[in-house]
């Protein structure tokens, strides 16, 4: 009988049985999300279909990355480093129309008992004027601000990507081009999926 303790036998299961509950581990997440996850849909901004389309899948940018700016936490509004992106909590809630999903709050502070979460990065919105002081070598950072003189702060969210059948990326590249999609959006403890995108008629 073959004695699996054996250290020259094991060397041979012990590599892939690591493998596999490695590959378990990935997979729990996104599973249990899917199972028990909050779900949520969010309106797509415009974006240029050109840089939107990679191949099969489509790169997604939220209209919630745009947000009321009173929403931001008052100890973020003091720093004025370019290159700061704290990690915040933003939970949802429903919009005006009661069909889609806005950002209801955001937090530095990861809410606690059943409340679903987004983990994303806060930043702020610079913009790159090549044109401000004498073209692409000379130009200067300038802040954008909002219609009160505050500096405008976007989200980062990490499911921005989302993989679409062959041969459908044209009429997805005509919605995204009117700002007609809708991403379908699973959140479970702070881990986010998107389920699917449609098009909003």
């Amino acid at each position: 009988m073959t004695n699996l303790l054996d250290p020259n036998i094991r060397k041979y299961w012990l590599v892939p049985l690591v493998l596999i509950l490695v590959l378990l581990v990935l997979l729990i997440q996104p599973l249990m999300t899917l199972t028990l996850g909050e779900t949520y849909i969010l309106k797509v901004e415009p974006v240029d279909p050109t840089d939107a389309f990679r191949g099969d899948y489509i790169v997604i940018a939220y209209q919630t990355e745009s947000f009321d700016q009173a929403l931001v936490p008052a100890s973020l509004l003091e720093d004025s480093s370019y290159w700061y992106r704290p990690v915040v909590y933003v939970t949802f809630q429903p919009s005006a129309s009661g069909l889609t999903s806005e950002v209801a709050a955001i937090s530095l502070v990861e809410p606690r008992g059943d409340i679903p979460y987004v983990e994303a990065n806060l930043y702020k919105e610079w913009i790159y004027d090549s044109d401000q002081v004498g073209g692409s070598r000379g130009g200067e950072i300038r802040k954008p601000t909002d219609e009160n003189g505050h500096m405008v702060y976007r989200l980062d969210f990490p499911m921005e990507r989302f993989y679409v059948k062959e041969n459908t990326g044209r009429v997805f590249e005509d919605a995204a081009r009117e700002g007609q999609l809708l991403a379908t959006i699973k959140v479970w403890r702070g881990y986010s999926l998107i389920t699917d995108v449609t098009i909003d008629q």
